[in-house]
């Protein structure tokens, strides 16, 4: 059973907070430099967020039973009183599904393909495989509740979501110690994979491990990590290679002490002087934002020192311009200093012509 057959040409209706968080991903979870589809954002939400989403009711309400099954086999009720306090529990679940997918929010109404050939068939899921029409008037109204609830939820979740099959790849590496290929930004990296972490301030999630060149050893590869989705491609090369328990303490270590997202490189202190608008961006931009150790006063200006590394200082700081001033160490600040000058170069540059 599934939804009748009309057409691969959908009307959807979202509010426009989940319109702007769909638009939002088209661009963040595309590769780097170009821009996905509307069409290929939407027909991969359907296809690996269906079988586990709320909206799904038919499958949700499948999942919380056996659960609840579960828990009363294991607390020793009886088989009647199992049927009797199951039926109970099913009722109420159902009805409490049904009343959350009538809370429709109406916002903008705009046209999307469904995919209906090839290895993504997101038609044959909603007209064969997904058991949806009994809770739902129509199809529309099924991708309705479903595209607000993944617009409801995290954007490490989402991320997730929309890689579902990288991150079983990358799962299966894991748990056989295999030797990949990571391939991001144009660059393929010989990589051992050791986790999937999420960086609760920034929100995505970061594949880290130990990358090792063509001809080293494992104990001389540098702890890495890549963003979820900013890789472009896993590849198993037929090896494998077993990190020692030192280098997963190592790790550990590194992710906690310098985020998921800036593994690479050693911590080092940093000295920054800000005027009060400065600080006041500080503390209000969190994405990778580095904690300051100290705060001297100066008149309008506080002199901060940080404990990170210097990618991540200057992954920062840039943002905030001339009101951050990276005072130490030199080779930051020269670094730094070079970024503005060609950004000022090629500002010139532009406004000649």
């Amino acid at each position: 059973m599934g939804f009748e057959y009309f057409s691969t040409k959908q009307h959807i209706n979202l509010s426009n907070e989940a319109w702007s968080c769909i638009y939002s991903d088209k661009e963040l979870f595309s590769p780097e430099g170009k821009s996905r589809s509307l069409d290929w954002l939407l027909n991969t939400i359907i296809e690996n967020y269906w079988a586990e989403a709320d909206a799904t009711i038919t499958e949700k309400l499948k999942r919380s039973c056996n659960t609840y099954e579960e828990l009363l086999k294991r607390l020793g009720y009886k088989e009647n009183e199992q049927k009797t306090l199951l039926s109970a529990y099913r009722y109420i679940e159902k009805t409490k599904l049904v009343e959350n997918i009538a809370k429709k929010q109406f916002g903008t109404s705009r046209k999307f393909n469904l995919y209906d050939k090839g290895e993504h068939n997101v038609f044959e899921i909603l007209t064969r495989t997904c058991n949806e029409e009994k809770y739902y008037k129509k199809q529309g109204d099924y991708l309705r509740a479903l595209f607000e609830e993944y617009a409801s939820l995290s954007l490490s979740q989402r991320e997730r979501i929309i890689f579902k099959p990288r991150i079983r790849d990358i799962e299966e590496a894991i748990n056989c110690s295999k030797l990949i290929a990571v391939s991001t930004g144009g660059k393929t990296y010989r990589f051992v994979p050791y986790r999937l972490v999420d960086d609760p301030v920034n929100g995505y999630n970061y594949l880290v491990g130990v990358s090792v060149g063509e001809n080293d050893d494992l104990a001389s590869g540098k702890n890495v990590s890549f963003r979820l989705s900013r890789i472009d491609s896993v590849r198993d090369l037929l090896d494998i290679r077993r990190l020692t328990s030192e280098q997963k303490q190592q790790l550990d270590k590194d992710i906690i002490e310098k985020r998921p997202g800036f593994v690479y490189g050693d911590l080092i202190d940093i000295e920054v002087l800000m005027t009060p608008r400065g600080f006041r961006l500080y503390s209000t931009l969190a994405s990778n934002r580095p904690i300051y150790s100290e705060i001297k006063e100066e008149g309008e200006y506080k002199r901060c020192y940080f404990r990170c590394t210097e990618r991540q200082a200057k992954a920062y700081f840039v943002r905030l311009g001339s009101d951050a001033i990276v005072v130490s160490p030199p080779s930051l600040n020269k670094s730094i200093r070079k970024y503005f000058q060609k950004s000022a170069k090629d500002y010139s540059s532009f406004g000649s012509k």
